[in-house]
């Protein structure tokens, strides 16, 4: 009978093996799993989810993210305290979210968070270098730890819609507002400020001749504004700063200014080139407004005369200045006197003083009939001249747009006596 007992009891054993392993795995198990889910159900392991929380057998597996390593290191005790379970190193898979934060103090930026390791620190302070020259990089505040994921590493020279996000921050933090600052001064043209491409630098360098560009540095770091337009910005300047008399360009943001003397025609064309760098209501232009080039501060005169000379001529030619009634083409008999004074200053400074006889249109009627009109009041003054001993190869007329006078004063249908 004993024999027979042993003999069932040997043969029950693999059946109440079964049947105990199941009502482990049904009950037991689960029960362990729940306290382990209880132990990590905490604000702290947000990274956490009750998914990524297994038990086999005894042994936890963990998935997951969190913050820091510390946070990992907290995450084991609390599961190794729970009570019959087992956590392995193994098969602690929590990975610490890699973090860079960034803080910028004029050309240093310092850096903190987590990294997987040193080789990605250094990319992360070549990458930022290269994007910013001089920039001055610490990385001593960054930790380094083989349970931080790994990151792709930042290309150099990439725009920031193909930076990782963990360095949006420092990418951000490096990144000014481009601002230019171009002033002629007596030394020549000095140029100054940020550029967001070393392109759109060079291209500045070959519109405006002769500029120092010596404070101007460019570079991925400065961010694009409408004013950085590459071929809108140098199309201007090169206009702008052909004239010899523009004090200085200024632009930041969405404001644009200039500053100078100009013809008509010269505003209307920079008023054209300045559209596309900024709205009309930040687009100024602060314009002095002459009409002809040869009244241009700084325009290089064609006669060869010496500077005592040259001032001498125009001082006296300064007060000749002729005025024609509507339908009148003649110089009128009360003038003689002017045209005697102006014919000797002439004279008195040589055959190299060329003299152009600038006719103002009339600013009302027909523009066919106020051309021609004012070319023959330019042929009076001319021939009023030659009468008074002027050769004719230093006279020449030239038909000009109507401004107002210094003091206000119309001037149309007048003709004024402007050295060449």
């Amino acid at each position: 009978m004993r024999l027979l007992l042993v003999l069932i009891a040997i043969l029950a054993l693999p059946a109440l093996v079964v049947v105990h392993r199941q009502y482990f795995l049904n009950t037991r198990q689960e029960s362990m799993l729940k306290k382990v889910q209880a132990a990590l159900h905490d604000p702290l392991f947000s990274g956490i989810k009750r998914e990524d929380i297994s038990i086999d057998y005894l042994d936890i597996t963990l998935r997951g993210w969190v913050p820091e390593p510390a946070v990992r290191d907290e995450a084991r005790r609390r599961v190794i305290t729970v009570p019959g379970v087992r956590f392995r190193e193994v098969d602690n898979h929590l990975l610490v979210t890699p973090r860079i934060n960034a803080a910028l103090d004029g050309e240093k930026i310092t850096l903190s968070g987590w990294l997987r390791d040193e080789g990605t620190r250094r990319d992360v302070t070549r990458w930022l270098q290269k994007a910013r020259p001089g920039l001055v990089v610490n990385t001593d505040e960054i930790r380094v730890s083989p349970c931080v994921a790994r990151v792709d590493t930042p290309v150099a020279g990439s725009s920031g819609d193909k930076i990782p996000p963990i360095f949006a921050e420092a990418w951000n933090a490096i990144r000014s507002r481009p601002v230019l600052t171009i002033i002629r001064e007596s030394g020549g043209i000095r140029a100054s400020g940020t550029l967001p491409s070393a392109a759109l630098r060079e291209a500045l360098v070959d519109a405006v001749p002769g500029v120092d560009v010596a404070g101007l540095r460019a570079g991925a770091f400065v961010r694009q504004a409408r004013f950085t337009h590459e071929t809108a910005l140098p199309a201007f300047l090169r206009s702008l700063f052909n004239s010899p008399a523009v004090d200085f360009f200024e632009a930041g943001g969405n404001s644009v200014r200039a500053r100078g003397v100009a013809t008509p025609e010269l505003e209307e064309d920079w008023r054209k080139l300045i559209s596309p760098l900024a709205d009309d209501r930040v687009g100024t232009l602060e314009l002095w407004v002459v009409s002809s080039l040869l009244q241009v501060p700084g325009y290089k005169p064609v006669s060869e005369l010496a500077p005592d000379g040259l001032n001498n001529l125009r001082a006296a030619l300064a007060t000749a200045l002729f005025h024609f009634d509507s339908g009148v083409h003649s110089v009128s008999a009360l003038e003689v006197n002017l045209i005697n004074a102006a014919a000797q200053a002439i004279l008195a400074a040589g055959p190299a003083a060329r003299i152009v006889a600038a006719v103002h249109l009339d600013a009302v009627g027909d523009s066919k009939l106020n051309d021609d009109s004012a070319r023959r009041r330019a042929a009076s003054v001319i021939a009023e001249l030659k009468a008074c001993g002027v050769p004719a190869a230093q006279l020449e007329p030239a038909v000009i747009s109507v401004v107002p006078g210094p003091d206000g004063s119309d001037q149309s249908r007048c003709v004024e006596l402007l050295v060449k």
